[in-house]
């Protein structure tokens, strides 16, 4: 049950799951070296952090296909929510149409 829930709140929120897994688990301890990297991930990148973390923990090698692809996916949600933040989206000009008077 906890490990579905950490799931789904990482989906939705990853910095909130990666807050969590860095105070209540060792994990980052065992994956990264310096505590710069998750810190950095956290701000700029917390999806694929948050992966890579799960990738390193679990299978020890980001080399295996199932790492490669669930580090593309991340990098993917990612990069889209940067776009999203870029700049809004124009507005298609609205049509004004005519009105004839039939009499």
């Amino acid at each position: 049950m906890g490990c579905c829930l950490i799931a789904a709140v990482g989906a939705l929120w990853p910095r909130l799951a990666l807050i969590y897994i860095y105070f209540c688990t060792g994990i980052p301890a065992k994956v990264f070296q310096s505590t710069l990297w998750p810190l950095l991930g956290f701000f700029f990148l917390p999806t694929t952090t948050l992966a890579y973390e799960l990738i390193e923990y679990n299978w020890h090698t980001i080399d295996s296909p199932q790492g490669l692809i669930l580090m593309a996916l991340a990098l993917l949600h990612d990069l889209g929510h940067l776009r999203g933040f870029r700049r809004p989206r124009r507005k298609a000009p609205a049509v004004r149409e005519r009105f004839v008077d039939p009499g």
